[in-house]
């Protein structure tokens, strides 16, 4: 039901005080009940880098910390340290490296994580800190039911599911079956989780080159999309603001149905916005229109607001479970050519 519904926010690494106060605090003292967690850009060794492409230079590190941590303690919302850097090697010296620098932020009462290797796992990451709850990272792309069983297994209590499988109903309906069937075996509550407003062309050629720039990134070299890389980028050679753009995005649309529908197979939606103070107020914007009960503002409403209820109704139930499969689909070609005329 949409009451079970939660988000996992992302907490801007640029916050200041004043927007911390004035923006921040208004929003989780109405929305605070939905949000499952507060997840963080962390920077410890060996992680230097992070996917999503944002430089923190050391001397800003504890005030990222502390600031999430204040807002973390005033309104009782667990906080989520973020280690998605999976290009960091994941042999026992970097295992025991983290170990010895995660301990101190433990210590000050974070206890929970996304870290990108289930080996540091079997090295016994929760031997270590016994009440880690643990995710993986989203880079990993985990696509199918015996994935999630089998890490579930190793010790993650939470999976960030491939983006593209908010349009695949088959394997979501399976992945659902497997995490029931694990909570069952470890006696303990698990959670599926997805992406939700990225806005990423579906099954994007060049994501994965996206992340391994970031990640590659240094403090000299420009951002993503001030780069060579935009030129050859999805959504700057296509226009991210056509009606056929938005309707192929792997977004999920904000209509109450549809959410409430994929929560049948979710426990929590991820939102975006680490990288770019825009999407995290837009993050905001997305869940405080959903608390109110008011038309979620997004770029699929807009698009569907210019056809038919019945051609708005066919495409929320397409993609349910087209897989993102355009080769053979033209669905959102079809409604695209009707909003624009």
């Amino acid at each position: 039901m949409l009451s079970e519904v939660k988000f996992s926010l992302p907490i801007w690494p640029g916050l200041s005080p004043v927007e911390i106060e004035r923006d921040l605090y208004p929003f989780l003292e109405e929305c605070g009940s939905i949000i499952h967690d507060l997840y963080y850009t962390c920077r410890i060794a060996p992680f230097n880098t992070d996917a999503m492409g944002g430089i923190i230079i050391s001397d800003e590190v504890g005030t990222v910390m502390n600031n999430a941590q204040v807002i973390s303690e005033t309104y009782g919302i667990p906080l989520s340290a973020t280690f998605n850097n999976i290009q960091v090697n994941p042999g026992y010296p970097n295992y025991v490296l983290f170990v010895k620098n995660f301990r101190s932020i433990y210590d000050a009462g974070v206890r929970t994580v996304t870290i990108p290797h289930t080996s540091w796992l079997k090295f016994g990451l929760k031997t270590e800190f016994p009440d880690l709850f643990v995710k993986n990272t989203i880079l990993h792309r985990v696509s199918n039911a015996a994935e999630i069983a089998r890490l579930f297994d190793e010790g993650f209590d939470y999976i960030n599911l491939d983006r593209e499988l908010m349009r695949n109903e088959d394997l979501l309906k399976e992945i659902h079956e497997a995490k029931i069937a694990m909570e069952k075996k470890l006696n303990k509550k698990l959670y599926i989780s997805l992406l939700y407003n990225e806005m990423c062309e579906g099954y994007c050629p060049v994501h994965p080159d996206h992340y391994t720039y970031n990640l590659g990134r240094t403090i000299n070299d420009p951002a993503y999309f001030k780069s060579e890389m935009a030129n050859v980028s999805s959504c700057v050679i296509h226009d991210s603001s056509s009606a056929l753009y938005i309707l192929k995005a792997a977004s999920i649309p904000s209509f109450y149905s549809h959410i409430d529908h994929m929560s049948n197979y979710v426990d929590v939606f991820k939102m975006h916005g680490r990288e770019s103070k825009d999407v995290f107020y837009n993050s905001l914007k997305i869940i405080r229109q959903f608390v109110r009960r008011e038309l979620i503002d997004d770029p699929y409403r807009a698009v569907l607001s210019k056809v038919s209820k019945k051609e708005k109704d066919a495409f929320l139930h397409k993609i349910k479970n087209c897989k993102f499969n355009c080769w053979k689909c033209n669905v959102c070609d079809v409604i695209a050519a009707k909003a624009e005329r």
